[in-house]
């Protein structure tokens, strides 16, 4: 019995040397994070409503599901659209690495819009939320994050082409990401 006990410790204490022993991974620099969130809503920005499939800058793809809405409610329109975004092996250029994407589970754009129609005062609202694994060229690999907003109150004069950034954090770094999508000029400290 006490040699069954000894062999079950040992055993324990060589699972946790092995648990200690972990490399420690080069967190994704801002460039690469922006990177990430950018080339999604590059892919996304074209799709129609209901399922799609688009390739990635270096090969893979994700698949895209986009359901929209849209109502009037006295004089006020509004409209709201889901874009549900799950990578698999979608591989983009972010900051001088190769990145390999894929759902962890997905990342999710909601985006909705009312204004009252008379005066065409109203409001804007983005947010981009959930969670992609990435994997670079050496094996390295982690969990990035993501947790984007943008408010914006609309009025006559509102340049719909430039809103301003959606604002937050993408694998624990502060970005900005203009909105509309504008490819390429994402920013981070």
């Amino acid at each position: 019995m006490k040699r069954v006990r000894y062999s079950v410790l040992l055993a324990v204490a060589a699972g946790a040397l092995a648990c200690d022993s972990t490399e420690t991974v080069i967190p994704l620099t801002a460039d690469q994070a922006t990177a990430i969130v950018q080339t999604v809503l590059d892919l996304s920005n074209e799709v129609g409503e209901g399922t799609t499939v688009e390739l990635c800058p270096l090969g893979g793809g994700a698949r895209i599901v986009l359901t929209s809405d849209e109502g009037e409610s006295g004089d006020t329109l509004w409209e709201s659209s889901e874009l549900v975004i799950r990578p698999a092996v979608c591989e983009i250029e972010a900051g001088g690495d190769t990145l390999a994407l894929d759902g962890a589970p997905d990342l999710t754009l909601n985006w909705g819009q009312w204004y009252a129609s008379e005066s065409e005062e109203g409001e804007h609202d983005v947010t981009a939320t959930g969670a992609v694994d990435w994997r670079r060229n050496d094996r390295s690999s982690d969990r990035c994050e993501v947790e984007l907003d943008l408010k914006v109150v609309l009025g006559p004069d509102t340049n719909e082409d430039d809103l301003g950034y959606l604002t937050g954090l993408v694998c624990g770094r502060d970005v900005e990401i203009p909105w509309p999508p504008r490819s390429g000029t994402a920013r981070g400290p």
